[in-house]
């Protein structure tokens, strides 16, 4: 038959998802196969006839400008077009459709082939987002029920982190981008989401997220070792063992780390760490010394502190990290 939409014309077959028999003054969802291109907008109307174009068969209306054969016949697709043949041309439908079937969409692409303009269409949004039939991601609108559906898997594995791992500050955002990789509707949502997150029951710890109310805590093997660990430390605040010789095997290694992550433990460098009390108390005799003696060079220094090279060296080059000293050939003087 031919579809005439405007002034023009094309020839098209029509493939009917239900019978191939269509009685009068019957309607039906049908896919029109056009042998030509043409310029056809979600929500025009357009009128058949046969192929002798000397009858007028019916009139349609287009639900779906970007059509395709693959999945014909699915539920979902058949799902889709029904909430548009039964809308009646309301854009509010269009829009819930469209989330409905794709999860989402950029705000700018949204309805973009479509009879509706783009006041309209942004009206439409806002109206929606307020009522709570969508929610608006940064760029993107998002189909509520996506949306609370990712909210929770995101909770959910958040949570077995922090029972898998109490000592953990969180769950790391690249694990947790890996989690949801297969039900995000499109990628960019990840960001909106993690905001979203963060505004009621999650914070974000540096490069983790975790619920407000976790408090990084240490298992019960790690309890021990952490507690051999901080003896160490204790016994020579000044000149403590290497990183090696404190922490040689993989439990001692993880409490170390939740010792560094919690701010009870510094590093010093690669090698060597403090208790956090002995690196504030080492910069305040360093201050003072300094500051009573004048230029010191690091073996004043070393030998004030009761502290070997080894520790010495590291420690004098951290505090002038730290903007406390300024090395000035081999002597350090306070800076300003």
């Amino acid at each position: 038959m031919h579809a005439h939409h405007g002034a023009g014309n094309v020839a098209a077959r029509i493939a009917f998802y239900g019978g191939a028999d269509l009685a009068v003054g019957e309607g039906a969802l049908a896919q029109m196969r056009l042998e030509t291109p043409a310029f056809l907008f979600a929500g025009d109307r357009f009128i058949l006839r046969d192929w002798s174009e000397h009858n007028t068969l019916g009139g349609a209306v287009v639900l779906d400008p970007d059509a395709s054969r693959k999945l014909f016949r699915s539920e979902a697709r058949l799902k889709f077009l029904k909430a548009r043949a039964e809308s009646d041309g309301n854009i509010s439908r269009f829009v819930s459709s469209q989330l409905q079937r794709d999860g989402a969409a950029r705000k700018s692409q949204l309805l973009l082939k479509s009879r509706f303009s783009a006041a309209a269409i942004a009206e439409t949004v806002s109206q929606q987002a307020a009522a709570g039939a969508l929610v608006v991601a940064g760029d993107f609108v998002v189909d509520p029920g996506t949306w609370k559906q990712l909210r929770q898997l995101a909770a959910n594995a958040i949570d077995v982190r922090h029972r898998a791992h109490p000592e953990q500050p969180g769950l790391p955002l690249a694990d947790l981008r890996a989690v949801l990789k297969a039900e995000l509707p499109v990628p960019e949502v990840f960001d909106p989401l993690i905001a979203d997150l963060c505004r009621s029951e999650f914070v974000r710890a540096g490069t983790a997220i975790r619920r407000a109310a976790h408090m990084p805590a240490l298992s019960a093997p790690l309890q021990a070792a952490a507690t051999k660990i901080r003896a160490a430390l204790s016994a020579k605040p000044f000149d403590p063992p290497s990183r090696k010789d404190l922490a040689p095997d993989p439990v001692s290694q993880q409490a170390l780390r939740f010792l560094i992550e919690s701010g009870e433990v510094v590093d010093i460098n690669a090698e060597i760490v403090m208790t956090a009390d002995s690196m504030k108390r080492a910069t305040e005799l360093v201050r003072e010394f300094i500051k009573t003696r004048g230029p010191s060079t690091t073996s004043d220094l070393r030998q004030m502190l009761g502290s070997s090279r080894r520790v010495a060296m590291p420690l004098l080059e951290r505090l002038d990290r730290d903007a406390i000293t300024l090395r000035q050939g081999d002597k350090r003087v306070l800076r300003r």
